[in-house]
């Protein structure tokens, strides 16, 4: 991942290294060759009819996206486009992870195991799901990740496949607040508009969509 920011007038970039969790600094490159402003490195589980398309906006927004899915033929496409092939579900969260799968069992199945989520997320690291999952399912994640030092997200996205490829979904987030906020740049490159619950607040994205979205 990397971020910007000015350091005298000039290009200052910090570099979060893989295996580190997103916000992770740790060393600062100056006027460097480096990759999109603002770009974030982050895995992504789970490339069906609305996971495809919102792993593609990632990409085309200028992130590094590391993806893997039960099945191998989606990551082909996303791999001619720049996405890295991550061999299982911990290796593509050591860079923080975002899935969107169909419920909570099939969330449940790459989560936990010695190749699941909670096995290769480091610690701090951000675990978002941007499913539909049921409430009770919310709450154990949240503890699962809580007893390992990580946090979890409950970002679900309202939208069809259609629109999801326009990038004009809607997502209501749940979880912590500095880790909603930076998350923001991946959000901004999937929605019209996020809700955060829990603070009473919307924003919406540089996008522009009709409210009949």
């Amino acid at each position: 991942m990397w971020t910007l920011t000015s350091d005298g007038g000039k290009r200052r970039y910090d570099r979060h290294l893989e295996g580190d969790a997103i916000g992770s600094v740790h060393e600062q490159v100056v006027d460097a060759d480096c990759p999109k402003e603002g770009a974030i490195e982050v895995g992504f589980v789970g490339l069906g009819n609305m996971g495809l398309p919102m792993a593609r906006n990632l990409l085309r927004a200028g992130h590094q996206v590391r993806v893997w899915n039960r099945t191998p033929a989606p990551v082909e496409p996303l791999a001619q486009e720049g996405a890295e092939r991550a061999a299982s579900p911990a290796e593509a969260a050591r860079v923080g992870i975002l899935t969107m799968l169909a419920d909570d069992a099939a969330t449940l199945a790459v989560v936990e195991g010695p190749n699941g989520i909670l096995a290769g997320l480091p610690a701090g690291g951000i675990h978002v799901a941007a499913s539909t999952l049921g409430a009770p399912f919310s709450r154990r994640l949240t503890e699962l990740h809580r007893e390992r030092g990580q946090q979890y997200v409950a970002a679900p996205v309202f939208g069809r496949p259609a629109v999801a490829e326009q990038g004009g979904l809607r997502v209501i987030v749940a979880g912590p607040g500095e880790a909603v906020e930076r998350l923001r740049p991946l959000f901004d490159a999937l929605a019209h508009q996020v809700f955060v619950l829990g603070e009473r607040r919307t924003w919406r994205t540089r996008r522009s969509w009709p409210e009949t979205l």
